[in-house]
């Protein structure tokens, strides 16, 4: 199932390399699963061969809810996009990702929303300039409190036009509707973080927008 695209991430004997990257929500806090864990469970019960890669380990503060999963990754707590933009070519290195998962701006909402399409621009070039066939899985933002419904769609759509125009045959950069179904009232603990509910709907969006890849293999 995998074989395609990990030739074209030229590792077709490797397991996939999966990094999450991303901001508080990707890293979760302790006593949380986090969506990589229920997003770990629903690889592992597809047959996925696959690796979380990351500089980061489990979540802050404290161990995870549960601890049986890959639990390497990106997520940083507090970050915004320009804070990964300085970051994201030595971790790439180290990390050598297939799959980059991007959930990356909640913190730039507030104070420079404008920047957020133009650096994650530059942090997928540079995910590129590591591994030319990176697939790159760009979340369009989940609902926070405090901030109005308008800007939120205001910046999604601007990380929605990014992504189009960074897509490339050999590099294809989707857009993925975190923001679809979800509520920060009923998916979060703290009206940021998502809770179990929120989790487990981030990890379904994520999985269902890397089978294609499993099945057609970009």
């Amino acid at each position: 199932m995998l074989a395609a695209l990990l030739a074209a991430a030229g590792a077709a004997a490797a397991p996939l390399r999966i990094m999450p990257l991303g901001d508080s929500i990707t890293e979760g806090a302790a006593g949380s699963a986090s969506y990589r864990y229920w997003l770990a469970k629903d690889l592992a019960k597809a047959g996925v061969d696959f690796d979380f890669v990351g500089s980061a380990h489990g979540v802050r503060g404290g161990a995870p809810r549960f601890g049986d999963f890959d639990a390497d990754h990106e997520g940083h707590w507090g970050w915004t996009t320009g804070q990964v933009l300085s970051r994201i070519g030595d971790w790439a290195a180290a990390g050598r990702p297939d799959v980059v998962l991007v959930h990356l701006g909640t913190n730039d909402v507030v104070g420079a929303p404008a920047a957020i399409p133009a650096n994650l621009a530059s942090i997928i070039d540079r995910l590129r300039a590591v591994n030319p066939h990176v697939v790159v899985l760009v979340a369009r933002l989940i609902p926070i409190s405090g901030v109005a419904g308008a800007t939120l769609r205001a910046v999604n759509e601007s990380i929605e036009r990014m992504a189009r125009g960074k897509s490339a045959p050999g590099s294809p950069v989707v857009v993925v509707p975190q923001d679809e179904g979800f509520d920060a009232a009923t998916d979060t603990d703290d009206g940021i973080h998502p809770d179990e509910s929120g989790e487990r709907k981030m990890a379904a969006r994520w999985f269902a927008a890397l089978a294609p890849f499993l099945r057609d293999g970009r």
